[in-house]
């Protein structure tokens, strides 16, 4: 990965679950809700422990569309007008 792109990658994960985020084990992440029950599972299942381990595999399930829009920072929510 080229440096550019892996300061974006991190900016987006930095933006998306805090800098809090990136010290923390994958049961504090949960506990803090910084994570959904869902996106705990992936990252147990794919053995994702390092924030750089966690990032990719989100990255790679969001690409994928293995979860929900919101875990993947992409939900809008509707305007009630």
């Amino acid at each position: 990965m080229q440096p550019l792109s892996a300061f974006g990658l991190w900016l987006g994960i930095g933006l998306l679950y805090g800098s809090q985020a990136l010290a923390q084990t994958n049961q504090q992440l949960l506990q803090d809700g910084l994570i959904s029950p869902a996106v705990f599972e992936l990252l147990q299942r794919r053995g994702a422990k390092t924030p750089d381990q966690r990032f990719e595999v989100i990255r790679q399930a969001c690409s994928a569309r293995e979860l929900a829009p919101i875990d993947c920072g992409t939900s809008r929510r509707r305007r009630n007008d």
